[in-house]
């Protein structure tokens, strides 16, 4: 099995560092053989208030039946560290409860076996899409949101598709949630979603896959399973938004394979994510 990253779109900066990372674990996801049926891919992002230099995406794609440790452990989690329903979020880490949890949490999302990609872009670059007259086929496909939420939608769709592409084998089912945002707000506009992700991912991904269908975390089983997933995306992009943004404003944005110190002033919740966004060894 051997599937190369698209070098369409996006692809055409990103795909051979992707394929580098690939073949630097030969023995870990995506190479591990045989592959899940169904892959999931969940998605959240950070960035959107005022403030942050930066817009940040974060996916965490994996194989549903190669993680049945990560699902028992999970389930356990929530009887006993956390039994309340709470959602571990960057934004409401200011209770006693989520704050006992966050170490158990974050060694819990250590033992997937996936991966979670984090990007960031810049605000102040503008579109990343050519300023070109849309077709009536793309206005209706984006005629449910309003304009200033479609950049946002396109962003996710276009780093979804490219993923994809690299993660996914011939056959696989893919199972797409993201949390019940701006661009998933109704039954609607999930449905519309799915038709972008489908006509997006056709300009990338070159083998076939099963079904693909989208949800939100409101699809969750009453385990919080999804839950838990996307806040494991929540947390990534919420520290790589703060410790960017720091970055860019002490002028020392990290370069090549230079170790670059931390800034000044990150909350201890950026530190402690940080530091185990940095870690390496473990199948995540």
């Amino acid at each position: 099995m051997e599937i190369a990253f698209s070098k369409a779109g996006i692809g055409g900066l990103l795909a051979d560092s992707f394929d580098r990372a690939v073949q630097a674990r030969p023995r870990a996801f995506p190479n591990v053989e045989p592959r899940g049926r169904t892959l999931i891919m969940v998605a959240d992002f950070g960035g959107q208030h005022k403030g942050p230099h930066f817009d940040t995406y974060a996916f965490l794609v994996l194989d549903l039946d190669k993680n049945p440790q990560w699902f028992e452990g999970q389930r356990l989690f929530r009887q006993t560290v956390m039994p309340n329903v709470r959602r571990m979020s960057f934004k409401a880490m200011n209770d006693r409860h989520r704050r006992q949890a966050l170490i158990p949490f974050l060694s819990l999302a250590d033992g997937i076996v996936g991966w979670l990609v984090l990007f960031a872009v810049s605000k102040t670059g503008g579109s990343l899409f050519r300023s070109v007259e849309m077709s009536a086929e793309a206005k209706d496909l984006l005629a449910d949101w309003k304009p200033s939420v479609r950049e946002r939608l396109l962003r996710i769709m276009h780093f979804s598709s490219f993923l994809l592409s690299g993660l996914s084998v011939p056959g696989q089912n893919c199972l797409w949630i993201i949390d019940e945002d701006e661009i998933a707000a109704n039954v609607q506009q999930l449905t519309q979603l799915t038709k972008v992700l489908a006509v997006v991912s056709s300009n990338s991904i070159v083998h076939d896959l099963g079904h693909l269908r989208c949800g939100t975390t409101r699809s969750d089983d009453g385990t919080l399973s999804l839950e838990d997933l996307v806040a494991i995306c929540d947390l990534g992009a919420g520290a790589f938004s703060d410790v960017a943004t720091a970055m860019m404003s002490e002028g020392r944005f990290p370069r090549g394979d230079i170790v670059t110190a931390l800034p000044h002033g990150l909350s201890w919740m950026s530190r402690v994510l940080t530091t185990w966004l940095a870690a390496v060894g473990g199948p995540l």
